[in-house]
């Protein structure tokens, strides 16, 4: 099967949650989001109990929605990782 390239479309949120962020830390985000949404490579997962995905880049994990039907990887947030699971 083959991958079919997605776009990447940023919430207001995720913008909001990388504006602080340094330099290097950001291209680093970019660059995992955009190898993920080009090839369908990279460090990700997919959530258990919900219907979004996570992109690991060192020490921050970006969460995301994939809709195959359109080819849009939407991301909705991107944390630091000991903030992005619950606690049980």
């Amino acid at each position: 099967m083959s991958w079919t390239a997605l776009t990447v479309v940023w919430s207001k949120g995720a913008v909001k949650d990388v504006r602080g962020l340094v330099a290097k830390e950001l291209s680093q985000i970019e660059s995992a989001v955009s190898t993920f949404a080009a090839t369908g490579t990279g460090d990700i997962k997919k959530l258990q109990g919900d219907d979004g995905y996570r992109i690991a880049v060192r020490g921050r994990r970006v969460m995301c929605k994939i809709a195959f039907s359109n080819h849009t990887l939407t991301v909705m947030q991107v944390i630091l990782r000991g903030e992005a699971y619950g606690k049980k």
